[in-house]
């Protein structure tokens, strides 16, 4: 059971290493709540050596204590207690010049009417709630696996870290995170961050190898991530994020360079610029990007942003992307979007529908493979080539857009549809390479283009109506013509499609008058 140790200063030093200065009649040890009470006195405390008031222990204001407590350069340990700052609006407390806070219970000092927290380091190990505010930040901070810490701030309020925040443990974000413009997140191996009310950790980056510096295999984070600011040589470490990723600008202009390793957004990935600037986001240097939704969002005329994907970035500029949700143009003031493509792939799959609008900037090799569900182009779409194949039951709907890309290929399996049944309608596929099909069905009721440069083999058992082939002639021996099309070489069909078109052309006339059979 903790026992109160009360401040007194009897030797009137001022010394909090003297044993005299204390109720108790000695230096606060394990048990001990040191109680800082104006009742009794608000001298100042200056401590001259570690204090460890563990186990059950900790620290208390009461009645309004006026006076400071000073860690100096030394260690500070407090047990279940915790620090107590709810009725400490008058006192002042400096954390230390490295001095190292360790604290198994709650830490509330969002009350204490002057807070400073030096380069000191906070320690968490028990199962705990912070209790603080923006004018009450940290420097360092480690949350233990020993721990499970909840932060819960008055609305409006944010846990603030100016150095170091290293998360090995569960965490649950009640309310948000500000990692300062030179701070630093790590995140281990027992590390579980999650949120309630959609909480956010908020990264405001302006020093080159600052940022979320180190993500563990082991360690998990759900909660949603803001970037507000992002100078050249800020860090992003690879990993998977289960909330959304935001990226983002105002009126300046800011990079973020994705480093080696594999990106998972489970919660989306959004880039944006609020106002003038230019948000840059360098993917050239990571392996691989899997997200749900990609967003560009640009608030103003002119405001650009840009996804830089080619060697001319930090890395050489093979990153892959893979899209399992939609693509989504939020620029809606006429800013700019830049999509500079590197020589990876952009894979859209998954079976969740996906709406996809780049607004026609040029892309990488594009693979569609949709294991269910229907891909819609909501804009012109650009890759360098475009290969279908399709390992399920998804569909690929061009929706009237304009195709432009090199070599084509569907394989069998890729199939066409949509939210119309003449899914081809309207739509321009501009072939620059070779192109080949194999036996998809390509209904429309309104005319469509296929124009290729290269080679140009349609086989398989496939449909084509209404398609003005321009440029090379389409080879397509055992298509069936569905009639309207033009530049389409169907060669001789077989004696089923004859039949089929003799059963279908002149009901009721005179068909065969004049012939020699």
């Amino acid at each position: 059971m903790s026992v109160d140790n009360i401040w007194d200063n009897s030797d009137a030093d001022n010394d909090g290493n003297v044993a005299a200065n204390w109720s108790q009649n000695r230096v606060p040890i394990n048990g001990d709540v040191m109680v800082f009470d104006s009742a009794t006195t608000s001298a100042n405390c200056t401590f001259s050596g570690n204090i460890v008031a563990g186990t059950d222990g900790g620290m208390r204001f009461d009645n309004t204590y006026t006076g400071t407590v000073d860690a100096v350069t030394f260690d500070i340990t407090l047990g279940t207690s915790g620090l107590d700052g709810t009725l400490g609006g008058s006192a002042t407390v400096l954390c230390g010049t490295g001095s190292t806070w360790t604290v198994a219970g709650n830490l509330d000092n969002q009350d204490i009417g002057t807070w400073t927290r030096e380069t000191s380091t906070f320690i968490l190990t028990g199962t705990l709630t912070i209790f603080t505010s923006n004018a009450k930040p940290f420097w360092n901070m480690t949350m233990q696996n020993t721990a499970s810490i909840t932060i819960d701030i008055t609305t409006g309020n944010r846990l603030q870290i100016g150095g170091t925040l290293t998360v090995d443990c569960p965490l649950v974000l009640n309310d948000n995170i500000l990692i300062e413009s030179n701070g630093n997140m790590v995140i281990q191996d027992d590390a579980a961050i999650t949120e309630n009310f959609g909480k956010a950790i908020t990264f405001n980056i302006s020093a080159s190898g600052k940022g979320l510096i180190s993500f563990d295999s082991g360690g998990s984070i759900s909660c949603p991530i803001s970037i507000t600011r992002s100078a050249s040589g800020a860090v992003f470490v690879a990993g998977t994020y289960g909330g959304k990723v935001n990226i983002g600008a105002n009126q300046f202009n800011g990079m973020l360079a994705f480093s080696a390793g594999n990106y998972v957004f489970d919660g989306g990935l959004e880039v944006e610029q609020t106002n003038t600037g230019t948000t840059t986001l360098d993917t050239s240097a990571a392996t691989s990007i899997t997200t749900t939704d990609f967003t560009y969002d640009i608030n103003n005329a002119s405001g650009t942003v840009t996804i830089l994907n080619s060697a001319a970035g930090v890395g050489d500029g093979d990153c892959n992307w893979i899209f399992t949700g939609n693509v989504i143009d939020e620029n809606d003031f006429g800013g700019t979007f830049t999509w500079t493509k590197g020589t990876g792939t952009d894979t859209f799959s998954g079976g969740a529908p996906q709406d996809v609008d780049f607004d026609g900037e040029l892309l990488e090799a594009v693979v569609v493979n949709k294991s269910a569900d229907v891909m819609i182009l909501s804009g012109a779409f650009s890759p360098t080539s475009f290969t279908g194949t399709n390992t399920g039951t998804g569909d690929f709907d061009p929706n009237g857009q304009t195709i432009t890309t090199g070599n084509c290929s569907w394989a069998a399996a890729f199939t066409f549809d949509g939210i119309g049944v003449d899914v081809m309608n309207g739509s321009d596929w501009q072939i620059g390479g070779n192109f080949t099909a194999d036996g998809q069905d390509l209904a429309a009721t309104v005319g469509w283009d296929l124009d290729v440069t290269g080679t140009a083999v349609a086989s398989g058992a496939g449909d084509v109506d209404d398609c003005t082939a321009g440029g090379t002639e389409i080879t397509a021996t055992g298509w069936n013509d569905g009639g309207g099309n033009t530049n389409w070489d169907f060669g001789a069909p077989a004696a089923g499609v004859i039949m089929k078109q003799i059963q279908g052309s002149n009901v009721g006339a005179d068909l065969f008058n004049g012939s020699l059979i």
